[in-house]
């Protein structure tokens, strides 16, 4: 059993917060309730210096967690841009993620009336926790699709390719925000060349690394790893070249994400 991942939360209050995080937050917040939602501060390359979850306890009060690695750079990031506004940035500790289990109980009896409308499949709920025996590890995570961004990975990926968007981490409706046209642009113009993939193997690879070419890795743990690839280099890369005189017996295996997740990240086009 792995130890579970450990966040560094603050808490954001003051009457502009609401329309402060709305221009950072790449996720709608009018949609954030109690419940731990995904989403992203991106650079105006619309690449994702942070990945944060949010939750809203009350009117005007935000709870942001993210990876230890990163609390300095956000509690920097903050204070930039909030220097004109009526935001108090407030760090209150550490926290875990855990899975919603009164929502688990609904999925498990079929009741889908919450599905997302973009993949018309129930997704996971989170929620902060300070039980770390109940808390989710980084192998729960990964297994769950669910990317942790650090130092060594910040601006390395689009929100799209992290797949944030089938998450609800991502407005295309909302307004502007850190990124938001580059974002919005690869959304309703074009698509991701590369997104997000589950990978097996014994072979060890920090995040960040290079495994193949077009391979790069989001995290790993306990021989599980997340990586942001173009189909094409996953089937070159799980494909078994033992007969070949050209390489070494694969070691990666492919490992399908959950059924919240489509096949692609790319916005399904409306038929004429």
């Amino acid at each position: 059993m792995t130890n579970p991942l450990c966040l560094s939360q603050f808490e954001l209050t003051g009457a502009d917060t609401l329309t402060f995080l709305q221009g950072q937050l790449s996720a709608d917040l009018k949609h954030v309730g109690e419940q731990a939602q995904i989403t992203a501060i991106c650079n105006l390359k619309g690449r994702a210096d942070f990945v944060l979850w949010v939750s809203q306890p009350a009117p005007n009060e935000f709870t942001l967690a993210t990876h230890p690695s990163l609390a300095a750079h956000l509690i920097q990031h903050i204070k930039k841009y909030a220097a004109f506004s009526d935001v108090k940035l407030t760090e209150s500790g550490s926290t875990y993620l855990c899975r919603d289990q009164a929502y688990d109980q609904q999925l498990a009896s079929n009741d889908l009336s919450s599905a997302d409308p973009l993949t018309q499949v129930a997704m996971p709920r989170y929620q902060f926790t300070q039980q770390a025996e109940s808390a989710l590890s980084p192998l729960d995570l990964i297994k769950q699709g669910i990317s942790v961004i650090t130092d060594e990975t910040a601006g390395l990926f689009q929100p799209q390719e992290l797949r944030l968007n089938e998450l609800g981490g991502v407005s295309y409706s909302k307004g502007c925000y850190l990124g938001q046209e580059v974002v919005a642009r690869l959304w309703f113009k074009s698509a991701p060349k590369a997104w997000l993939h589950l990978l097996v193997s014994e072979t060890p690879a920090k995040a960040g690394d290079q495994i193949a070419e077009q391979v790069q890795v989001v995290s790993q743990s306990s021989g599980y790893t997340l990586v942001v690839a173009r189909s094409a280099a996953i089937d070159l890369l799980c494909t078994d070249h033992s007969d070949s005189a050209l390489s070494n017996p694969t070691n990666w295996q492919f490992k399908p994400l959950p059924s919240y997740f489509k096949s692609s990240p790319a916005r399904i086009q409306a038929d004429n």
